[in-house]
C-alpha cells in the first residue's frame, strides 16, 4: 500500500510542478491562507498519546482538513517535508491540521514559522506509554521510526521475558528526549501549546476548544461535540487509543526496574520539569 501511495504522490507532484513551479505553489498557499484567514495547526505528539482522536476531531470541524506532511512509511522519522506541505496549496481556504511524532529542531521551527503554523505538543504519562506500546506490538505492528523490531525478534524477547526491558531501554529514551527538546524550546521563550493525553480523555471537548482558541479560531460547542463524536466512531476506532489513564502504575509495580530506568533517564535533565509525564 505504501508503494502505491508513493507512486501516486510521485505522479501528482510531477503534474503539479509541471503546471506550477514549487515556489509559486508555496506563494499561493501562504498568501491564500492569509487572505482567507484560515490557519495551520501542527500537532507534534508522543506516539500512543491520543493524537489520532485530537487530530481527527479537528479534522471533523467545519472548514477543517487533516493533511499529511510525510511519506507513507512507518519506519521514517516524521520530520515534515516542505514539498509535502505545499502540495495541497488548493486547500488554502481551509484550516489544516498536521500530526507528526517528532522532536523539536531548529529546522522544524523554521518550517512552521514559514507557514505560520500554530504549534501543539501532545504528551502522555511515560508509564502508560509503556503499556500502550506493548499493546500496539500485539494488536497492530512493530514498525516505529524510533526503534527496530520484527515479529520474530519480539517473539524471542517474549520467550526470555524481556519485553518490559526492551520497551524501557530502547523505546522510552526517544520519548524522554522528545519531551526534553520541546520543553527546552518552551523554556527559552518558544511558542508552543503543551497539552496532555490525560486531559484529552477526561474532557475532550474542553481540550479541543483550548486548541482551537489558541490557534485564533472559534467553533460552537455543538460543532466541537459533533466532531469528537464522529472521530470516536471512525472505522479505525481501535487506533484512537482512548484508553484508561493510570495503567502504568500497575505496570511499574510489576516491573519496578522500569520506573528506576525512567527516573535515571529524566535525571540527566535537571532543568526540565518531567512531572506532566512522570511522577
Amino acid at each position: 500500500m505504501a508503494g502505491i501511495h508513493q507512486a501516486a504522490y510521485g505522479l501528482y507532484t510531477k503534474a503539479t510542478t509541471w503546471l506550477l513551479p514549487m515556489g509559486l505553489q508555496d506563494l499561493l498557499l501562504r498568501t491564500g491562507k492569509r487572505m482567507t484567514g484560515t490557519r495551520f495547526v501542527f500537532l507534534a505528539c508522543f506516539p500512543k498519546s491520543g493524537s489520532t482522536l485530537l487530530s481527527e476531531s479537528l479534522n471533523g470541524l467545519p472548514g477543517w482538513r487533516r493533511l499529511n506532511s510525510i511519506p507513507p512509511d512507518l519506519t521514517r522519522e516524521q520530520e515534515p517535508i516542505r514539498e509535502y506541505v505545499i502540495r495541497d496549496w488548493a486547500a488554502m481556504g481551509q484550516n489544516v491540521v498536521f500530526k507528526n511524532h517528532v522532536s523539536h529542531s531548529d529546522h522544524l521551527i523554521g518550517l512552521l514559522a514559514h507557514f505560520r503554523m500554530h504549534r501543539v505538543f501532545l504528551v502522555r504519562n511515560l508509564a502508560d506509554v509503556c503499556c500502550s506500546l506493548s499493546d500496539h506490538f500485539d494488536n497492530e505492528a512493530t514498525d516505529w521510526p524510533f526503534l527496530t523490531l520484527s515479529g520474530s525478534q519480539l517473539n524471542e524477547i517474549d520467550r526470555s521475558g524481556r519485553r518490559a526491558d526492551f520497551i524501557v531501554d530502547l523505546a522510552i529514551p526517544w520519548f524522554v528526549n522528545c519531551y526534553a527538546s520541546w520543553m527546552r524550546f518552551v523554556s527559552n521563550g518558544g511558542e508552543c501549546q503543551v497539552v496532555r493525553y490525560e486531559d484529552l480523555i477526561s474532557d475532550p471537548a474542553a481540550l479541543v476548544g483550548r486548541v482551537i482558541r489558541a490557534a485564533g479560531l472559534s467553533h460552537s460547542g455543538d460543532e466541537i461535540n459533533s466532531a469528537i463524536s464522529r472521530a470516536e466512531n471512525l472505522p479505525n476506532r481501535s487506533r484512537l487509543n482512548v484508553g484508561v489513564s493510570g495503567r502504568g502504575r500497575d505496570f511499574l509495580m510489576a516491573n519496578p526496574h522500569v520506573g528506576e530506568s525512567i527516573r535515571r533517564y529524566v535525571s540527566y535533565y535537571p532543568d526540565v520539569d518531567f512531572s506532566p509525564v512522570f511522577e
